[in-house]
């Protein structure tokens, strides 16, 4: 059985998670709980690691992968519904770009955190606060206008934007910038209307961060 060294409130780790339930192969991930956070590593996973990481993915010959997207790009290839995921040609580069549209969301998201909720409150930085939302929400607007939400397909394209949307809701970063828009369903009123109605989705049910 392969080990998924991981955390219950990462997006990129239930990425993860999700494409595998979706690929069917959540059986043969073992879902190790790994508590860390950017001034606090953890001594055991550095050790598989060398960032200090998750989700970090331990095979069953002890190879390390790390990364969500070379995760994922290993377990597409166990699987025979890998298509169902990411498609072929040109459809699926442009499946790989709203993925990387969203994880980058998510990293902008998360250095916004960062400063507002690790950093002690007189070194601060408001103008980096709002640099970084504004990414999360120029990246809202696009996957808004980019990702179709009329088809009954979740490919990795709509896994990566469920996860960053279920990150957004959970986290709410915007709500630390100085100027700009603060309400996410706002900014992307389609993109969430339509996140209301695959949350309940079996593998987003089953790696809902709590």
């Amino acid at each position: 059985m392969m080990k998924l060294y991981s955390s219950v409130t990462s997006p990129f780790v239930r990425k993860v998670l999700v494409v595998g339930h979706e690929l069917g192969l959540a059986d043969q991930l073992e879902v190790v709980p790994v508590v860390l956070s950017p001034t606090a590593t953890d001594a055991a996973l550095n050790q598989r690691n060398p960032l200090g990481k998750i989700p970090t993915l331990e095979l069953e010959d002890g190879t390390m992968l790390f990364d969500s997207r070379v995760i994922v790009t290993h377990l597409l290839t166990l699987s025979d519904k890998a298509e169902l995921v990411l498609p072929r040609g040109k459809k699926g580069l442009l499946t790989l770009r709203a993925e990387a549209a969203a994880d980058g969301l998510l990293d902008a998201g998360i250095l916004s955190r960062y400063e507002t909720v690790l950093r002690p409150e007189q070194y601060r930085w408001s103008a980096w606060v709002d640099g970084q939302c504004d990414k999360v929400e120029r990246a809202l607007r696009w996957l808004e206008e980019n990702i179709d939400t009329t088809g009954s397909s979740f490919d990795l394209a709509k896994i990566a934007t469920a996860c960053a949307l279920g990150w957004l809701q959970f986290r709410k970063p915007l709500n630390d910038r100085s100027q700009g828009e603060k309400h996410m369903e706002l900014i992307a009123p389609k993109l969430f209307t339509w996140f209301e109605s695959v949350r309940s989705r079996p593998s987003l049910l089953a790696s809902e961060p709590h």
